[in-house]
């Protein structure tokens, strides 16, 4: 049985702004903490790969907390909670790029999971 779940969370990316994005999180339960910080880096405008055509590995910090968690971890198994702030970590050579939710063109955007603004200025992907 797949679990589903939607999740208000909060999310500073430091590198790029001081400003946080309140975001809605829908998807598996069952997917990593991994899967998620890339699906909140795309979201905020962050290639998925390095200079070199790797994939780039994001972490995520629950300023609650203060705990990284682990990105082989189930979001189902992990202490996060409705309205927690969580910091982006991004690796140093991370290059940014024109946001997910500009590119109606993504074709990683068919897939069950979706961020979602919850404040005006930003249209989801579709």
């Amino acid at each position: 049985m797949t679990l589903a779940f939607t999740l208000a969370l909060t999310v500073l990316d430091p590198g790029v702004s001081d400003a946080p994005e309140d975001v809605l999180v829908r998807g598996n339960a069952e997917q990593s903490v991994g899967e998620l910080a890339r699906r909140l880096a795309a979201y905020l405008g962050r290639a998925a790969s390095d200079s070199t055509g790797q994939p780039v590995s994001f972490g995520l910090r629950v300023e609650r907390t203060s705990e990284q968690l682990r990105p082989d971890a189930r979001v189902s198994s992990v202490d996060l909670l409705e309205g927690d702030l969580v910091t982006l970590l991004v690796p140093g050579d991370a290059a940014r790029r024109r946001p997910r939710w500009a590119d109606e063109s993504d074709p990683a955007s068919s897939s069950s999971s979706a961020v979602i603004p919850l404040r005006p200025g930003r249209t989801p992907a579709h």
